[in-house]
């Protein structure tokens, strides 16, 4: 149910269609079988496209790079446009109530029988942070212009400040800066790595907030389960299992046997001395001895002193890669010599970014709540940046959002390796999901009808409500004449492109034998 594509422009001004509202809403009366809605207003335009470029063309309706206002962008054949999040007074959002009141609206008045089979509602569809370059930039190679620097955004950035300390002073005790006052704080936008820095409160890089992120991918032979492990100074501070999801990966290397590859480990470091230290990365399993694979010199620098002294410690010893026969092992980031500069009003800055998204769902999953639907239908449809290790999260900025919230269910997205693999259940035991949705799901691999089948069930029994297909249409296949990445991914019967004919066999089976 996509909002904008609800609107068609009457007397100069954009209204409600009424016959467009009633194909809609007519689907869930004749369907006899049970239905998710999702009400469909991110950024990925596919509907109301002339409502969208005038819309587009305020300002306040779209978020803000340091540098203004961000352009309406493109992914795949589909348009994108970084609407707000952080102001519920602009146009679009208002045009976003309206939709959504006068879908709930329709929805109410059709019989009780049809109201009961509606099992879920998908609240917006991905909401997140944008950034120039989205989405061949998610990656930790560099630092993109973010989001959202907007008028709206940095006022509640101060709001958000001032609503967490009782007085401009307690802020700046928590930072060691001296801002007169919350009209006075500035966000962090400027990377000194590159940039002149008119007071390192402007300090604004990918470890700005505090966190270093080790990510990569490893593999053995013998399929065994593999951890790294991060060493300090001789001293292990962290592992990660490898079960991330890398699509790259498996895309680059079409032999491998899973896409969940990948590991991604966060190191606070703020608590790590001034200094140069050495990082060492191993890889450990059941039965075999520790291999060293990575090393990375890092600088921890501090804004009040200058050069740091010389290195005087030592790293861990271990065996090589070359004495595990089979192992492949990849460190994709940081770059040796990294030099990380934390600034706390960075940390608080990238909690407001993520606090937008939280706000902005559960405003609009309200408004599920508050009609006859009631509370206990709304599920939010996030992306999952955290699944797929060679993706920086911050950029998206969902993590708060994905904890568990009065306003909505969880919904997320699974693609790849997320779709089947331990990461993804571990990450939802760990937050608490009991009761979730996959709201976009495709395995991207060639798994059999029977791992299809069995990833399936081990969604339901983890707690998913409901599981939705993507790419899945009700149009005919002679009429599709669309050619791109998508069309080629499609479900249907027999199709050899990633796994996607097996995945439509194992639904097929699941509905007409349960």
């Amino acid at each position: 149910m996509p909002v904008l594509g609800l609107f068609t422009k009457q007397d100069g001004a954009w209204r409600i269609d009424p016959a467009r509202l009633a194909v809609l809403v007519e689907l869930v009366r004749q369907v006899p079988r049970r239905a998710v809605l999702y009400i469909s207003a991110n950024h990925f335009v596919d509907a109301g496209v002339k409502l969208a470029a005038e819309l587009a063309a305020d300002p306040r309706n779209v978020m803000w790079t340091r540098t203004g206002p961000m352009k309406p962008g493109s992914y795949f054949i589909v348009g994108t446009t970084a609407w707000t999040l952080a102001d519920l007074d602009a146009p679009v959002t208002r045009l976003r109530e309206e939709g959504f009141r006068a879908l709930l609206s329709a929805i109410c008045a059709l019989p009780d029988d049809a109201r009961a089979r509606i099992a879920g509602v998908n609240v917006l569809g991905e909401v997140h942070q944008l950034f120039t370059g989205f989405p061949d930039r998610m990656g930790y190679d560099s630092w993109p212009d973010t989001t959202d620097y907007s008028p709206a955004a940095l006022a509640g950035f101060r709001a958000f400040l001032a609503g967490k300390f009782p007085d401009i002073a307690a802020l700046n005790a928590a930072t060691g800066f001296a801002f007169k006052s919350f009209a006075e704080v500035e966000a962090p936008s400027h990377d000194l790595h590159h940039e002149a820095l008119h007071g390192f409160q402007q300090q604004l890089d990918q470890n700005a907030a505090g966190t270093l992120t080790l990510q990569g991918w490893a593999l053995s032979a013998d399929a065994a389960k593999l951890t790294v492990s991060a060493w300090l100074d001789g001293k292990r501070i962290a592992a990660a299992p490898v079960w991330d999801n890398r699509l790259d990966v498996t895309d680059a290397n079409p032999d491998l046997p899973s896409p969940n590859v990948g590991w991604q480990i966060h190191l606070d470091y703020t608590a790590i001395p001034f200094g140069i230290h050495l990082l060492d990365l191993l890889v450990e399993a059941p039965g075999h001895a520790p291999v060293l694979f990575a090393e990375r010199h890092v600088v921890v620098d501090d804004r009040a002193r200058d050069t740091p002294p010389p290195y005087a410690g030592h790293g861990v010893q271990a065996a090589p890669v070359s004495a595990w026969p089979g192992l492949r092992a990849t460190l994709d980031s940081p770059d040796d010599w990294t030099s990380l500069f934390y600034n706390p009003l960075a940390r608080l800055w990238q909690a407001w970014r993520q606090e937008q998204v939280r706000a902005y769902i559960a405003h609009f999953a309200g408004l599920v709540n508050s009609s006859c639907l009631g509370p206990g239908l709304s599920f939010s449809h996030q992306i999952s940046p955290r699944l797929n290790s060679s993706w920086n999260a911050d950029l998206l900025a969902v993590a708060t959002s994905e904890q568990p919230q009065q306003a909505y269910l969880p919904g997320t997205t699974l693609y790849g390796g997320a779709a089947f693999g331990d990461a993804f259940f571990a990450m939802a035991r760990g937050l608490g999901w009991n009761s979730y949705a996959v709201t976009e799901m495709h395995p991207v691999f060639n798994l059999g009808v029977a791992d299809m089948a069995a990833m399936l069930e081990r969604h339901r029994l983890a707690g998913a409500r409901y599981v939705e297909p993507y790419y899945m249409s009700v149009q005919p296949k002679r009429t599709q004449h669309d050619d791109n990445t998508l069309t080629h991914r499609r479900i249907f019967a027999g199709n050899p492109v990633q796994g996607a004919g097996a995945f439509y066999a194992a639904i097929e089976d699941l509905v007409r034998n349960h």
